[in-house]
């Protein structure tokens, strides 16, 4: 009875064991996509910070004065100008910088003005465009991983998995599970968790800009005014 008794105590462990392997190599996979999701929310915000500010600050640069920047963001339905700096508007040196790669186009002095505000506009206006098709992207992978997560649960007992893994020594523990669990049993229940990141507690969406087309027939009067400043 007692043989009977031992085979049958090592086979049920035998079975805990392939279940917590099976548990350990599903959560290295959600591991795996949180670690994603945290990189892909950290180029988003880059994309946002630099280059949709940089997007801003070149069109600043261009009409320079506060008050025609105001009456263009109006036409935009934006009331506080984003990323504004009086000093990178003004700097001789960062508006060569944020102009560097766009060509003049136009017969005369007035026409290259008016069509580098026009590039400039098209490209902040298709860089919104990229921002808010990249949070809809992560907006689909964060509820994926939730998804995972919910479906770990509900495969596997919390509970049973704690359990299992305090009777285990470390040298007892194949690869994948040793390399993921916390070994002092009063936080195992804390590292057994997860933590996923909400992209939308990070980052947010930028309302979709009027396409040149539908702001260019009244645009003169905010352009004409900001090229003879800069005669």
């Amino acid at each position: 009875m007692a043989q009977e008794h031992d085979i049958g105590k090592a086979l049920a462990y035998q079975v805990k064991r392939e279940i917590a392997e099976r548990y350990f190599s599903a959560r290295k996979a959600i591991e795996d996509d949180i670690t994603l999701l945290h990189d892909k929310i950290n180029e988003t915000s880059d994309f946002f910070e630099l280059v949709i500010a940089s997007d801003f600050l070149r069109l600043y640069s261009i009409l320079v004065e506060r008050d025609l920047i105001d009456k263009f963001l109006e036409k935009l339905n934006i009331n506080e100008p984003p990323f504004y700096d009086d000093y990178m508007i003004r700097s001789k040196n960062i508006k060569n910088r944020l102009l560097t790669g766009f060509q003049d186009r136009g017969w005369t002095s007035y026409g290259k003005f008016h069509n580098r505000f026009k590039d400039s506009y098209i490209k902040l206006y298709e860089d919104i465009v990229k921002y808010n098709e990249k949070l809809n992207g992560l907006k689909e992978f964060n509820d994926v991983v939730r998804e995972e997560v919910a479906l770990l649960k509900t495969k596997f007992s919390l509970d049973e998995m704690m359990s299992f893994m305090r009777e285990l020594d470390r040298d007892d523990m194949p690869g994948v599970m040793a390399e993921n669990i916390c070994y002092r049993s009063e936080r195992l229940e804390e590292c057994l968790g997860f933590i996923v990141p909400d992209a939308q507690t990070y980052l947010h969406f930028f309302p979709l800009l009027p396409q040149w087309k539908d702001l260019s027939f009244d645009m003169d009067s905010i352009l004409k005014p900001a090229f003879n400043l800069q005669k």
